[in-house]
């Protein structure tokens, strides 16, 4: 309880803290294109498990290090306003995410579709 209390406590002096737990960022996480060469009718991208890039606020330039679970799914609790989601390598190794910008609104989740390129050409 105590280590909660201290993490929350970090949170909020990152700015990154929600003020209640009913705000953020959720989604799932994807990868493509998964073959050099795409046909009609097949998928062109899979869930992508355990993907890692950043959520920085637009507002005060805070980021927090955000994980894609088993299944390509995330959640990160934010308080309102404008982020940016993008690769932790800034786009300079593969894979990587083109930077994707949201605005969370307060008492709501932003659900996004985050797409990372696999370079596979």
């Amino acid at each position: 309880m105590t280590i909660m209390a201290a993490l929350f406590l970090l949170a909020s002096a990152c700015g990154l803290a929600p003020s209640g737990q009913d705000t953020g960022i959720m989604g799932t996480v994807t990868i493509g294109p998964i073959n050099p060469i795409s046909k009609p009718g097949e998928p062109d991208s899979i869930p992508y498990p355990e993907a890692s890039f950043i959520v920085r606020s637009l507002s005060n330039g805070k980021e927090q290090k955000v994980s894609s679970d088993k299944d390509g799914d995330f959640k990160v609790l934010v308080p309102e306003g404008r982020y940016v989601l993008e690769s932790e390598s800034g786009g300079m190794q593969l894979p990587f995410l083109k930077p994707v910008e949201v605005e969370v609104v307060k008492g709501s989740f932003t659900e996004v579709i985050v797409s990372f390129d696999s370079g596979i050409r």
